[in-house]
Protein backbone atom coordinates (compact mmCIF):
# COMPACT_ATOMS: atom_id res chain seq x y z
CA UNK A 1 0.00 0.00 0.00
CA UNK A 2 3.01 2.54 -0.01
CA UNK A 3 5.19 3.57 -3.22
CA UNK A 4 4.66 4.45 -6.73
CA UNK A 5 2.82 1.67 -7.52
CA UNK A 6 0.06 2.25 -5.07
CA UNK A 7 -3.72 2.72 -5.55
CA UNK A 8 -3.38 5.60 -2.87
CA UNK A 9 -0.11 7.68 -5.13
CA UNK A 10 -2.81 8.62 -7.54
CA UNK A 11 -4.75 10.10 -4.67
CA UNK A 12 -1.43 12.30 -3.84
CA UNK A 13 -0.74 13.17 -7.39
CA UNK A 14 -4.40 14.09 -7.87
CA UNK A 15 -3.91 16.44 -4.21
CA UNK A 16 -1.05 18.17 -5.79
CA UNK A 17 -2.89 19.11 -8.81
CA UNK A 18 -5.63 20.57 -7.40
CA UNK A 19 -3.44 22.51 -5.49
CA UNK A 20 -1.36 23.69 -8.46
CA UNK A 21 -4.90 24.35 -10.26
CA UNK A 22 -6.20 26.29 -6.58
CA UNK A 23 -2.83 28.28 -6.50
CA UNK A 24 -3.44 29.22 -10.21
CA UNK A 25 -6.78 30.50 -9.84
CA UNK A 26 -6.07 32.49 -6.71
CA UNK A 27 -3.51 34.10 -8.20
CA UNK A 28 -0.25 32.46 -6.36
CA UNK A 29 2.33 32.44 -9.00
CA UNK A 30 4.93 30.94 -6.89
CA UNK A 31 3.49 28.30 -4.96
CA UNK A 32 2.12 26.92 -7.50
CA UNK A 33 5.41 26.44 -9.47
CA UNK A 34 6.94 25.15 -6.31
CA UNK A 35 4.27 22.29 -5.87
CA UNK A 36 4.37 21.28 -9.51
CA UNK A 37 7.97 21.21 -8.93
CA UNK A 38 7.90 19.09 -6.36
CA UNK A 39 4.82 17.04 -7.99
CA UNK A 40 7.74 16.53 -10.79
CA UNK A 41 9.96 15.19 -8.51
CA UNK A 42 7.74 12.04 -8.16
CA UNK A 43 6.66 12.19 -11.96
CA UNK A 44 9.29 11.79 -13.97
CA UNK A 45 10.80 10.16 -16.71
CA UNK A 46 12.21 7.50 -14.56
CA UNK A 47 9.46 6.35 -12.85
CA UNK A 48 7.83 5.97 -16.11
CA UNK A 49 10.61 3.87 -17.64
CA UNK A 50 10.38 1.51 -14.67
CA UNK A 51 6.25 1.82 -14.33
CA UNK A 52 4.98 2.16 -17.94
CA UNK A 53 1.81 1.33 -16.91
CA UNK A 54 1.97 4.27 -14.57
CA UNK A 55 2.10 6.58 -17.89
CA UNK A 56 -1.70 6.45 -18.66
CA UNK A 57 -3.22 7.43 -15.95
CA UNK A 58 -0.53 9.54 -14.30
CA UNK A 59 2.13 10.86 -16.82
CA UNK A 60 -0.16 13.88 -17.76
CA UNK A 61 0.04 15.09 -14.56
CA UNK A 62 3.85 15.79 -15.17
CA UNK A 63 3.05 18.90 -17.63
CA UNK A 64 1.74 20.87 -14.46
CA UNK A 65 4.70 23.60 -14.45
CA UNK A 66 4.13 23.97 -18.12
CA UNK A 67 0.52 24.80 -17.30
CA UNK A 68 1.51 26.94 -14.81
CA UNK A 69 4.19 28.92 -17.11
CA UNK A 70 1.69 29.64 -19.60
CA UNK A 71 -0.95 30.56 -16.99
CA UNK A 72 1.34 33.52 -15.65
CA UNK A 73 2.94 34.18 -19.55
CA UNK A 74 6.53 33.47 -18.39
CA UNK A 75 7.98 33.14 -22.02
CA UNK A 76 11.48 33.34 -21.55
CA UNK A 77 11.06 30.36 -18.70
CA UNK A 78 8.77 27.87 -21.03
CA UNK A 79 11.36 28.53 -23.77
CA UNK A 80 14.78 27.29 -21.31
CA UNK A 81 12.53 24.28 -20.35
CA UNK A 82 14.14 20.90 -22.00
CA UNK A 83 12.21 18.29 -23.96
CA UNK A 84 11.82 14.87 -22.47
CA UNK A 85 14.25 12.13 -23.39
CA UNK A 86 11.66 10.11 -24.03
CA UNK A 87 8.90 12.08 -26.33
CA UNK A 88 6.02 9.26 -26.29
CA UNK A 89 6.73 7.80 -22.92
CA UNK A 90 5.86 11.49 -21.51
CA UNK A 91 3.64 12.56 -24.43
CA UNK A 92 0.93 14.87 -22.35
CA UNK A 93 3.86 16.53 -21.50
CA UNK A 94 5.73 16.56 -24.89
CA UNK A 95 3.08 18.10 -26.62
CA UNK A 96 2.10 20.61 -23.90
CA UNK A 97 5.93 21.80 -23.82
CA UNK A 98 5.25 21.84 -27.83
CA UNK A 99 2.02 23.90 -27.20
CA UNK A 100 3.67 26.38 -24.45
CA UNK A 101 7.10 26.69 -26.79
CA UNK A 102 4.63 27.68 -29.50
CA UNK A 103 2.89 29.85 -27.02
CA UNK A 104 5.52 31.94 -25.78
CA UNK A 105 7.33 32.05 -29.62
CA UNK A 106 4.00 33.82 -30.70
CA UNK A 107 3.55 36.03 -28.11
CA UNK A 108 7.59 37.62 -28.27
CA UNK A 109 6.97 37.79 -32.15
CA UNK A 110 8.40 34.49 -33.94
CA UNK A 111 5.37 33.51 -35.07
CA UNK A 112 7.10 31.46 -37.67
CA UNK A 113 8.61 28.77 -35.01
CA UNK A 114 5.35 29.19 -33.08
CA UNK A 115 3.93 27.69 -36.38
CA UNK A 116 6.74 24.82 -36.27
CA UNK A 117 5.97 23.87 -32.75
CA UNK A 118 2.16 23.96 -33.55
CA UNK A 119 3.05 21.29 -36.13
CA UNK A 120 5.10 19.05 -33.57
CA UNK A 121 2.07 19.27 -31.28
CA UNK A 122 -0.09 18.11 -33.54
CA UNK A 123 2.40 15.22 -34.69
CA UNK A 124 1.59 14.10 -30.51
CA UNK A 125 -1.62 15.20 -30.29
CA UNK A 126 -2.49 12.96 -32.77
CA UNK A 127 -0.48 9.65 -31.83
CA UNK A 128 -2.64 6.65 -31.12
CA UNK A 129 -1.23 6.52 -27.14
CA UNK A 130 -3.25 9.82 -26.61
CA UNK A 131 -6.26 8.11 -26.93
CA UNK A 132 -5.26 5.87 -24.10
CA UNK A 133 -3.97 7.86 -21.86
CA UNK A 134 -6.41 10.25 -19.27
CA UNK A 135 -5.86 13.30 -16.89
CA UNK A 136 -8.25 12.60 -14.10
CA UNK A 137 -11.23 12.04 -16.18
CA UNK A 138 -10.37 13.56 -19.59
CA UNK A 139 -8.80 12.13 -22.45
CA UNK A 140 -5.77 13.62 -22.91
CA UNK A 141 -6.32 13.27 -26.86
CA UNK A 142 -9.25 15.34 -25.97
CA UNK A 143 -7.39 18.01 -24.09
CA UNK A 144 -4.93 18.39 -26.90
CA UNK A 145 -7.60 18.97 -29.21
CA UNK A 146 -8.65 22.26 -27.27
CA UNK A 147 -4.71 23.41 -26.87
CA UNK A 148 -4.04 22.76 -30.87
CA UNK A 149 -6.72 25.21 -32.43
CA UNK A 150 -5.58 27.79 -29.21
CA UNK A 151 -2.41 27.88 -30.08
CA UNK A 152 -3.25 27.96 -33.95
CA UNK A 153 -5.30 31.00 -32.91
CA UNK A 154 -2.42 32.83 -30.79
CA UNK A 155 -0.43 32.68 -33.67
CA UNK A 156 -2.94 34.03 -36.41
CA UNK A 157 -4.05 36.90 -34.07
CA UNK A 158 -0.34 37.84 -33.78
CA UNK A 159 0.06 37.78 -37.53
CA UNK A 160 -2.81 39.74 -37.31
CA UNK A 161 -5.07 37.90 -38.87
CA UNK A 162 -7.67 37.93 -36.53
CA UNK A 163 -10.79 36.83 -38.44
CA UNK A 164 -8.80 33.44 -38.46
CA UNK A 165 -7.41 34.02 -35.11
CA UNK A 166 -11.20 34.29 -33.62
CA UNK A 167 -12.22 31.06 -35.94
CA UNK A 168 -9.68 29.26 -34.09
CA UNK A 169 -10.21 30.47 -30.52
CA UNK A 170 -13.90 29.90 -30.85
CA UNK A 171 -12.99 26.47 -32.14
CA UNK A 172 -10.97 25.75 -29.21
CA UNK A 173 -13.52 26.71 -26.73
Amino acid sequence: TAGSESFYFGYAVHNYHMAVYGCILGGMEKIAIEVANKLNELLNESLFIENPDLSTYLEAYAALDVHVLVRFGRWKEILELPLPKYPLLMLFRTASLHYARGLALANTGNTEKAAEEANLLDKYRLNSCAELRILHNNNVADLLAVDAPMLRGEIAYHRGNHDEAFSFLRRAV
